[in-house]
């Protein structure tokens, strides 16, 4: 593209020697103020970088002007990477990570790099999957270890631990991602632009967690005066403003940074360099939205069949596993095997999330006198009280109206909760909230929802009984040791056994031990506890109803993964049930039942703003999207659910009221005569 002619003027200082841009003239300045200019032009885009005064001479070899352009070089390879403008959002992505090709170990260049660039870096032994070559793993794997060492050293500081304006929110966010994108490459077969995806998505959150790492300890410490002008090379990076009033506080903090403008802006200002930056259309492929081609599914291209399961089973529901089903047991086999089936075939085949429609449910048929038993103990009123998250009225009368006559002769195989269930918490005798499971449950949160990921083993996807969670909740870590050497047949010695065995599974597939887990402070909302003294009202109501939240949350998945019926055209009674053309992606429709817009539609993130909208709104007209949704959903269930029509927000509140109860009435049946025990409901702070 041309660039216009531009004549060069040095920048100038104010009395109070400030920077004023945009200078023009040829004034002198004393020898202590003299300036060079350096930049990149593109889209209209100018980046300057200015030799400052305050800045300290580079060590000897080190050129000044070479130094800066190397801080921009190592963008050329992904112009994804390129860091962003300085924003108030997300400011911290303005940082040059401390870790580029050049300065810094060469373990860190694969995350600089469009990643892996050919086959040579992958092993297949089919044409359908790949994974990549060992050597390549393990470096991504040193690269997370060295960042663990660092984030665990920073969460440690006081420093930033203390600081409520840190960025340990975000780095344990980050970093969260990052290691479910790593399992994923460890643990997955995937096609080649899966695992391409997968590879970039952990490179982007792991250089977020270095940016933000970077902002903390380096920039933020020497802008706001607490640490010295930066004296090193490497603490001499580089910072991508748009905003003057950033300008003179890098200049401060002996920074330098790169000040972006548009061109036109700049008359009379000399280029030193012309560095080109590739378009990001041209290096990246944008897929069209279109049925790809099937990794393990076999078959004609033009079997509708073929096509469906392809749809249902696509990747982008791989995070929502239906635990309620008999994930241990094999799959029945499929109608028309291939003769061979290596090893990552089987892994896919057999995966929770790509099983071929819906999972196999396992029932036993219980004695007149079991169901008796059973249904005379069974607990049915939710635990009430103002240290729990509330429970609608809807909801409750939806719950009363449970009659124990009707307790199913078979029940499930798997039975549990996916998460603790939130009476484990709460003390019935002293009418209090055991804090010290709260604060266990906050130091184990990490791990459990790992445990319901497509990271993790099918065996851990499964419910998991009371008194599995209570042992896992309340035992002293220090016992550990001798529960575990312990062979008594005793049922008390079994249940401490049992919650062991089940903690250290669900720890080993998060590659953590539980020990080590247990001793650290529990993290949440990107604050740290130490204890669980310091756990407050708000945080432990908080931290109690996200785990209600994601127990209603597969409890739903789970019943329409059980009732929904495909709509045959043939039969009579099936006319009443949704034929539209979406009418297999059921993942949808349970995201619009539990996450009002324009909260993050995604199965296991929580964003509490939730907690006081959608089905927990306190207002029933607010609440009519989210139960039109869920009407929608449950018409699937059964043909004869036509009673209820689509709720106007206009509608009297009371009949509004009235018509909800019967709604969640059909589903507190429906779940009744599967589980035998009353669902859990949303709650609400």
């Amino acid at each position: 593209m041309p660039y216009p002619q531009i004549e060069f003027t040095p920048e100038q200082l104010d009395a109070n020697h400030e920077l004023l841009l945009h200078a023009k003239g040829d004034e002198t300045f004393p020898k202590d103020h003299t300036f060079l200019s350096g930049m990149v032009v593109e889209f209209g885009q100018y980046f300057q970088t200015s030799n400052l005064p305050s800045q300290p001479q580079t060590p000897e070899g080190g050129h000044r002007d070479t130094f800066i352009r190397a801080d921009c070089h190592y963008a050329d390879g992904d112009p994804v990477q390129w860091p962003q403008p300085l924003g108030h959002d997300h400011f911290y992505l303005a940082a040059i990570p401390l870790y580029c090709p050049g300065r810094s170990d060469p373990l860190y260049d694969i995350l600089f790099s469009r990643y892996p660039p050919d086959s040579s870096y992958l092993i297949s032994s089919t044409s359908h999957f790949t994974r990549l070559i060992p050597a390549h793993v393990s470096a991504l794997k040193k690269v997370h270890s060295h960042l663990e060492d660092r984030i665990g050293e920073y969460l440690q500081h006081p420093d930033y631990r203390d600081d409520p304006y840190s960025k340990k929110y975000i780095i344990n966010n980050r970093r969260s991602y990052a290691n479910a994108f790593l399992a994923r490459i460890e643990s997955q077969p995937m096609t080649v632009p899966e695992m391409r995806r997968c590879v970039a998505e952990f490179q982007r959150f792991t250089l977020d967690v270095i940016a933000a790492l970077d902002w903390d300890t380096i920039y933020h410490r020497r802008i706001e005066g607490q640490d010295p002008p930066a004296t090193k090379i490497d603490d001499r990076m580089g910072l991508f403003t748009q905003d003057p009033s950033m300008v003179m506080s890098c200049v401060k903090a002996g920074l330098p940074f790169y000040y972006i403008q548009n061109y036109k802006n700049l008359a009379h200002t000399r280029i030193d360099t012309l560095a080109f930056v590739d378009d990001p259309w041209d290096t990246l492929n944008f897929d069209e939205g279109r049925i790809k081609s099937p990794c393990i599914f076999k078959g004609k291209v033009n079997d509708p069949g073929r096509l469906v399961q392809i749809y249902y089973n696509s990747r982008h529901i791989l995070h929502s596993a239906n635990i309620f089903a008999c994930n241990y047991n094999p799959p029945p086999p499929r109608s028309n095997p291939p003769r061979s089936l290596n090893n990552a075939e089987r892994n896919a085949d057999t995966h929770r999330g790509i099983q071929v429609t819906y999972h196999p449910y396992r029932s036993n048929t219980i004695s007149t006198a079991q169901r008796s038993n059973l249904s005379a103990s069974l607990i049915i009123q939710p635990v009430i009280s103002p240290l729990l998250p509330r429970v609608l009225d809807p909801w409750m009368q939806a719950i009363n109206t449970i009659d124990r006559t009707q307790f199913p002769t078979t029940l499930p195989t798997d039975r549990g909760f996916a998460f603790p269930f939130i009476s484990l918490f709460f003390q019935t005798a002293t009418q209090m909230v055991n804090k010290s499971m709260v604060f266990r449950w906050a130091q184990l949160r990490d791990t459990m929802i790992f445990r319901v990921g497509p990271g993790a083993p099918p065996l851990l996807a499964c419910p998991i009984p009371n008194r599995v969670w209570r042992r896992a909740l309340q035992l002293d870590p220090t016992t550990f040791g001798s529960i575990r050497m312990d062979n008594s047949s005793s049922r008390a010695a079994l249940e401490k056994r049992e919650g062991v065995a089940f903690l250290d599974s669900s720890c080993q597939a998060f590659n953590a031990q539980v020990e080590t887990l247990l001793q650290q402070p529990a993290a949440w909302r990107g604050n740290l506890y130490s204890t669980s003294a310091d756990l407050d009202e708000v945080v432990v109501k908080e931290i109690l109803w996200e785990v209600n939240e994601l127990n209603f949350r597969h409890e739903l998945l789970a019943l329409d993964r059980r009732f929904y019926i495909i709509p045959d055209p043939e039969k009579p009674e099936h006319r009443n049930l949704p034929t539209s053309p979406k009418a297999l992606d059921r993942h949808d429709h349970i995201l619009d039942c539990v996450v009002p817009p324009p909260l993050a539609r995604a199965f296991h993130v929580v964003e509490y703003p939730q907690a006081s909208r959608g089905l927990a709104n306190p207002d029933v007209r607010q609440r009519v999207p989210q139960l039109n949704h869920l009407s929608r959903l449950m018409r699937g269930w059964s043909a004869s659910f036509t009673a209820f029509d689509m709720l106007d927000p206009a509608d009297d509140p009371a009949t509004l009221v009235q018509r909800e109860a019967e709604l969640y009435k059909f589903y507190v049946h429906q779940f009744f005569i599967i589980f035998g025990r009353a669902p859990v409901v949303p709650r609400s702070l």
